[in-house]
């Protein structure tokens, strides 16, 4: 599967799950990984016909918080509002996954 399909499969996914109850995590999610993917497309960091791994391989690296600001960045740079997503996994500081791990595992002080 090329980057060209797994746009179509994130717009299927976005459309599918907005119809289901409880479907509202996916559609944000897959939402940010789509806009995630048109930054690297348009930034020459990825190319349509390139294999998916690529991108899920850029993804994995970064947590949800970060690729979120990714994808108000290519939004805001293509004319479209910012995503407003309330839910606490995109509103973290951490950038990478790396980082998040290692606060993670920090001893948590009795202050």
């Amino acid at each position: 599967m090329d980057i060209t399909d797994l746009l179509e499969t994130l717009e299927y996914t976005i459309e599918d799950s907005a119809k289901r109850s409880g479907g509202e995590m996916a559609v944000c999610l897959s939402t940010v990984y789509k806009h995630t993917l048109l930054y690297l497309v348009q930034n020459d960091k990825l190319s349509m016909d390139e294999d998916k791994q690529y991108f899920w391989e850029y993804v994995h690296n970064y947590t949800p918080s970060a690729l979120f600001r990714v994808a108000n960045h290519q939004r805001k740079h293509s004319g479209q509002l910012p995503l407003s997503y309330a839910q606490e996994c995109f509103h973290r500081k951490e950038i990478t996954m790396h980082e998040w791990r290692m606060k993670r595992n920090e001893p948590h002080s009795i202050i």
